[in-house]
Order: C-alpha cells, then sequence, then structure tokens
C-alpha cells in the first residue's frame, strides 16, 4: 500500500513539473497579444438614422475612424459601427480584429444600444439610441 502511494504521489509532482513547463513556454513564446475588450462606464446616445460603418465581405462601407469632433472636451472620439449585415459572434471578432489594427480604440457598436426617447440632435429631432462604449485597446474612458 506504501509503495503504490509513493508512485501516486510520484507521478503527481511529475505531470505538475510537466504542466509547468508548458505553461511557462507558453507564455514566453512570441506571438500575437492577448486581446482585451473592456466595457466603459460611459455611454453615448447616437441618432438611430446616423449611419454607422460596417464590415462586408472584409472592406469597410464607410471609414470606421473616429468623427473629427470630439463628444466632450478632453473625451477620446468614439468609432460608430454596426454589425450589420452578419450580427455573429464570428463577425465580430473579425470587426473587432480590424479595428484593433487600424489603431481605433473606443467604439460604439449600434446593436449594442438601447431606445432612448425622441431628442433634439444636431441634425433634428430624432429617436436616440444609448450606446455604452467598448474600449479595444489603451485606457478607459469613463471609470470603466
Amino acid at each position: 500500500m506504501l509503495r503504490r502511494r509513493s508512485v501516486l504521489i510520484l507521478g503527481v509532482v511529475v505531470l505538475m513539473a510537466f504542466d509547468g513547463l508548458w505553461l511557462l513556454h507558453r507564455q514566453t513564446r512570441a506571438g500575437p497579444p492577448v486581446t482585451h475588450i473592456e466595457l466603459d462606464s460611459l455611454a453615448m446616445v447616437v441618432p438611430t438614422r446616423r449611419p454607422a460603418a460596417r464590415l462586408v465581405d472584409g472592406r469597410w462601407d464607410m471609414d470606421p475612424r473616429p468623427d473629427t469632433e470630439r463628444p466632450f472636451p478632453g473625451l477620446p472620439r468614439l468609432a460608430y459601427v454596426s454589425l450589420a449585415p452578419d450580427p455573429t459572434l464570428g463577425h465580430a471578432v473579425r470587426m473587432i480584429r480590424d479595428l484593433r489594427q487600424r489603431g481605433i480604440c473606443n467604439v460604439l457598436i449600434r446593436e449594442g444600444g438601447s431606445p432612448s426617447g425622441v431628442l433634439d440632435f444636431p441634425g433634428g429631432r430624432d429617436r436616440g439610441l444609448q450606446i455604452p462604449a467598448l474600449v479595444l485597446c489603451g485606457e478607459a474612458i469613463g471609470d470603466g
């Protein structure tokens, strides 16, 4: 009985050592950085008629870069994009990777919004869409 227990303990120690070496090898190996996406506490209200950039067959139908105007002084600009015409997780991942490659860090995704009633916008009255900001890289805008 003592011999079996010793062999079992030795086996567990060896497996743990291999597991630790494998993890160390995986962390030191060069590769793409880990993607981190953060839901920010900041939410913007946009008019529902405002067009959003869409990624269709690997190409953007309009420039996804943020507007030149800032929503508030001191805040970074936010890109406004849509998952249409393919609102799936795979499409969202492709879109987020493309935005990160372009260095676009702060994004509003239209499909993540909720109605907020009729409001006065610079272009006239329209139904509002309140959308939480996503941080794809860099620092959080709000209190994150």
